[in-house]
């Protein structure tokens, strides 16, 4: 049984205190919010669905605008002060700034919530004083500044993007990211638009204003859809008919490209390295009523005399690309990983390649926006084996841009692309072929 100390059930401190618990497990314990959600013994599990989605907003608030809330702060917090302390002012700050509760009511719940924690009382006064500060902007009609990325993932960036289009994935990660969804039977892609009001994208994807209890959109008991950013959805769309053709779809799980191959006709081979994850592509495979072979083991140590005219890989890496819908990844310095993780994702791709026929093709794929994950591995890859060659991708009819191919045949998204239609994750796709 999970203990929540009375003193924060009432009043309005509840949300606040969930959020409080969850900045300090992003930025102390480094943790994804994804992780924290599914963490039976933290509170936020045994929260009311309305109290789950309160308590998400604050706290994807604060995140998404946190360069700005806390340059407020420190312009007028002439001291030090604990983290505890910073994040109480983070959340008055947001609600204040960017939700709109009224000055009073932000005040009163930060100065309470600081005043609950008996390490922390003697800073109610500092609190008040400084939301009041904060608050007096709003009061003097200043305009607030454009959120900015983390300084530290702005300065590694920088190595690959002008400054002018960083500011642009700034914006980008700003707001919430609409839902993507592929539907299982493209006949009826207009039909779901329709039915749930939703844009279809010129790909087929059904773009929604995003929902939080997706369990509850009409057709997802029917598995008559899934979830997947229009990104995400494309390394398959670029393959054209694929009917009967045998597949091996590599670091699997979730399942959405899995999903994609086996609707379209494909017969498909799955490979998962976790027991967890591929719980999740079998799940989302019931659901759906689609078939694969899953196979859960490291594709570095799969032996299969089998070969197959698709293989694709969508290899761990960085997910920076993915800054839209995972807003706290900045804060978790995921670029610090990258030299580790480029050298996982060449042994996957090398191997992964020995599974495609001659005459087949191998689809790489990661949501980074770092070209060191995506475009310097395959430049280096097919200097290695010279009976390999880069496909020119053309996604004309799927609303891809020819300004967003490469010089080599590569497609790069990014997060900024087709802002006025909600944007899309950051991603890299290229597609190789197998000489006969």
């Amino acid at each position: 049984m999970i203990f929540i100390p009375k003193k924060y059930k009432n009043h309005g401190l509840l949300c606040r205190w969930i959020v409080l618990q969850m900045l300090e497990k992003i930025f102390i314990e480094k943790r994804l919010i994804s992780d924290i959600k599914d963490e039976k013994q933290f509170a936020f599990w045994h929260l009311i669905p309305e109290d789950k989605a309160r308590s998400l907003s604050l706290l994807e608030t604060v995140l998404r605008n946190l360069t700005v809330i806390d340059d407020e702060i420190k312009e007028n917090l002439n001291k030090k002060t604990s983290y505890k302390v910073m994040n109480i002012l983070r959340i008055a700050s947001a609600e204040m700034l960017f939700n709109n509760i009224p000055i009073h009511a932000a005040v009163d719940c930060a100065v309470r919530l600081t005043k609950a924690d008996k390490k922390l009382e003697g800073c109610s006064g500092l609190v008040n004083a400084i939301s009041r500060k904060i608050a007096k902007k709003l009061i003097d009609g200043r305009k607030l500044d454009d959120p900015l990325l983390s300084k530290d993932f702005v300065a590694s960036l920088k190595s690959v993007y002008e400054f002018s289009i960083i500011k642009k994935f700034g914006l980008a990660q700003k707001k919430r990211p609409p839902l993507d969804l592929t539907i299982k039977d493209t006949g009826r892609e207009q039909f779901y638009a329709n039915l749930l009001q939703g844009v279809l994208l010129p790909s087929g994807t059904l773009r929604l204003p995003n929902q939080t209890q997706v369990s509850k959109i009409q057709g997802f008991d029917e598995g008559e859809w899934w979830v997947q950013d229009f990104s995400a959805s494309i390394p398959v769309k670029l393959l054209g008919p694929i009917d009967g053709l045998m597949a091996l779809d590599v670091c699997s799980a979730p399942g959405g490209k899995t999903m994609q191959l086996v609707s379209r006709g494909a017969q498909v081979t799955s490979i998962e390295i976790s027991k967890r994850r591929a719980r999740q592509l079998f799940q989302n495979l019931s659901r759906t009523k689609l078939t694969a072979d899953i196979v859960i083991q490291d594709i570095c140590k799969f032996d299969i005399k089998q070969l197959f005219d698709l293989v694709l890989v969508d290899a761990p890496c960085s997910a920076t690309g993915t800054i839209r819908r995972n807003c706290e990844l900045q804060y978790l310095e995921p670029f610090r990983r990258i030299n580790s993780l480029v050298e996982q994702q060449k042994e996957i791709l090398k191997k992964a390649m020995c599974f495609v026929k001659p005459g087949g093709r191998l689809i790489y794929s990661t949501c980074s926006l770092f070209p060191s994950e995506g475009e310097k591995i395959i430049e280096e890859i097919l200097q290695d084996f010279k009976n390999w060659r880069q496909q020119l991708i053309s996604g004309k009819s799927l609303g891809i841009r020819p300004e967003w191919i490469d010089r080599h045949g590569g497609l790069r998204l990014r997060p900024d692309f087709w802002d006025s239609f909600g944007g899309m994750d950051g991603f890299y796709v290229a597609i190789l072929l197998r000489e006969k």
